[in-house]
């Protein structure tokens, strides 16, 4: 099982990993991953720039996206990061 934390070398390895393993489920259950990241620091762009790649490259939709950025950012999400690193 890959680390919980998404610091850049976990994120590089884990993006490796997944793109040679890419399919629906593996996809949903990174994105309740990235989730689980957010509920402990919603601030971590590292994971907010894995999520995003993530779900380009599993074609999620982008208003289910955008709908997760919104309710993160109205969770308290800091000013200076809020549109640097969410997906708006």
């Amino acid at each position: 099982r890959l680390a919980l934390t998404f610091v850049f070398a976990n994120k590089e390895h884990r993006r490796f990993v997944v793109a040679q393993k890419i399919s629906p489920e593996l996809v949903t259950k990174e994105l309740a991953l990235c989730d689980k990241c957010h509920t402990y620091d919603s601030r971590n762009f590292h994971c907010w720039n894995y999520r995003r790649w993530l779900a380009q490259l599993g074609g999620v939709d982008s208003k289910a996206e955008l709908e997760y950025s919104l309710k993160r950012i109205n969770e308290g999400f800091p000013q200076e990061r809020r549109i640097k690193h969410s997906l708006l």
